[in-house]
């Protein structure tokens, strides 16, 4: 209020209503619909009912012989007996200590002849506006939670500093009515004076404000023209309605519904079943996000990382189908998988995925001060990496039933398989190459392959050494098969057993394998890591290098 209303003056409800109006005015005048937001039931209802505001000022006499009697030995109680003979309605809601709100009832009735229930009653005549109220609600812990952490941010955005400043300036701290009344001055004021500890009048804005959110909240429950929304729903509302004009603009439009992208996130999975319920008949697509690091787990686990994919995509695809089944809708949502791709955050440590919390762009970076186009997130590739994210392709494919969109993240020098050089130059980084086959041979109907082959055990359970994906393009009739190599000791004999397809033979055997798996390529050396095609020597069989992705062509 300080940038409205001057902090030495006493602002009132009146004042409010006649600075509010006139902006009010001005917005519908423009073909704008205003919008009041927070503040109390009190104010709010200035502006929905014809209140008589100001009506009955303050009188000093009465005011001045009331307060003698308050000062006087059980004032308090004898003020609000007072009150209850004259207006006992109003004296059950005030306690005997709410010694400000006593007098001004009694001041209203002596100065009115009406008491102060009577003049509310006769104020809730409808007023110039045709108004609209909308609350949202949670559960009270959140809410006290919020009002918990917003106290301790104010606290430290410099409230201390604020009221020693309108101190100085002369604000009276006693004034009633007067900002320094209000909560989370009045108790800051009360530690400057050193009558409580500074922790303590937190302590007691966190109390004060919990106490007065539960008044307004019972003010706004006992108000039958609100409109409740419950806050854990209220974004995917906002969603639905967006959904729905979206539509009645453009009926061909294609939507998407974000949904959970982190496994550690609280609401993983929850959030999708929550918004799906809402939103499904209105999206096509369900959102997910998925980016594979490489941050300590070993080289046998980072290897391993097509199957946490294929897990992410099938708990999104389980809660599609959880909501269909649940809510009876009738038609399929495919996935989209708008980011993936192999991130490993070159440029910082990471313990564990917590610590990116709070994390900047630029302190995610080596940068030391601000540039021109500085090569930010430009995460540098080696083999190991090119075969991982062949491996991620390969769960792509194969959950092709579900994921009908898959967008790599980036393409150009942002975590991306193409890197230019400032001043000219460009190369292709290691994971170019899965990326390029799989966006060349890909291109087909995807079987379903039965794979008989040894085990191996990582942490995300017992897994095959070899993971194919089988594609049949009818264009070429060619069957193509991507097929991982995760035994990092041996080579593996790969035989192929088709049938239905006819006399198809192995004409093209493409790998990515090596001896040195950190190999990257760069400017100087741009083709260090590359597909190579080897020597075809049997109909039906490769052999498969440690370690390797490979690209088989049956033709």
């Amino acid at each position: 209020m300080i940038d409205i209303a001057d902090p030495h003056a006493c602002f009132t409800v009146a004042d409010y209503r006649e600075q509010a109006f006139p902006v009010i005015d001005d917005i519908l005048s423009r073909g704008k619909t205003p919008m009041l937001v927070g503040g109390t039931g009190l104010y709010l209802d200035a502006i929905r009912y014809e209140m008589k505001l100001g009506e009955n000022g303050a009188d000093e006499t009465i005011r001045s012989r009331l307060r003698k009697i308050a000062d006087e030995p059980e004032g308090q109680i004898k003020l609000h007996k007072m009150l209850e003979t004259v207006d006992s309605q109003t004296a059950q809601k005030l306690h005997p200590n709410d010694i400000r709100r006593v007098m001004r009832a009694l001041e209203i009735y002596e100065t009115s002849g009406k008491t102060k229930s009577e003049q509310a009653n006769d104020a809730r005549r409808e007023g110039r506006y045709h108004v609209m109220v909308y609350g949202l609600s949670q559960p009270r812990e959140k809410m006290y939670a919020r009002i918990n952490a917003r106290v301790d941010e104010m606290m430290a955005d410099g409230l201390v500093e604020e009221v020693k400043r309108l101190l100085d300036q002369g604000v009276e701290p006693n004034r009633e009515g007067g900002a320094m009344q209000a909560i989370g001055y009045k108790e800051i004021v009360s530690a400057l004076r050193g009558d409580i500890f500074m922790e303590r009048a937190v302590e007691l804005i966190k109390q004060n404000s919990r106490r007065y959110a539960k008044r307004q909240w019972t003010w706004f429950r006992h108000d039958q023209a609100t409109k409740w929304f419950d806050y854990a729903d209220y974004q995917t509302k906002k969603a639905l309605e967006a959904a729905k004009i979206m539509r009645w603009v453009d009926p061909s439009i294609k939507l998407v519904a974000c949904g959970s992208s982190y496994e550690m996130l609280p609401t993983y999975m929850e959030w999708d079943r929550t918004m799906l319920t809402d939103l499904y008949n209105q999206v096509d697509y369900l959102s997910t996000h998925n980016y594979t690091m490489n941050s300590g787990q070993g080289t046998t686990n980072y290897l391993a990382s097509y199957k946490q994919l294929d897990s992410h995509i099938k708990n999104s695809a389980k809660v599609i189908e959880y909501v269909k089944a649940k809510n009876h809708f009738d038609k399929d949502l495919k996935i989209c998988l708008d980011e993936w791709n192999v991130w490993n955050f070159q440029d910082i440590k990471l313990d564990s995925l917590d610590d990116l919390m709070g994390l900047t762009t630029f302190e995610m970076t080596s940068a030391g001060k601000w540039e021109i186009a500085p090569p930010i997130l430009q995460e540098k590739y080696s083999l190991l990496d090119a075969v991982v994210v062949g491996g991620l392709g390969i769960s792509l494919l194969n959950n092709a039933d579900t994921v009908e969109i898959a967008c790599l993240a980036q393409l150009i020098n942002v975590i991306a398989p193409i890197t230019t050089i400032p001043g000219g130059g460009i190369f292709k980084q290691a994971i170019y190459h899965p990326f390029h086959m799989l966006s060349k041979y890909g291109h087909g109907t995807v079987k379903k392959a039965i794979v008989d082959a040894p085990k191996y055990q990582c942490d995300l359970g017992e897994l095959n050494v070899v993971e194919p994906a089988v594609i049949y393009n009818e264009e070429n009739d060619e069957v193509r098969i991507f097929v991982l190599n995760c035994d990092q000791e041996e080579d593996v004999e790969f035989e192929v057993d088709l049938q239905g397809y006819g006399d198809k033979k192995v004409k093209k055997h493409l790998v990515l394998a090596g001896n040195d798996y950190s190999v990257m390529n760069t400017i100087e050396h741009p083709d260090a890591v590359e597909m190579e095609e080897k020597e075809v020597t049997a109909a039906n069989s490769v052999v498969l290098p440690k370690m390797s992705w490979n690209v088989i062509v049956l033709g």
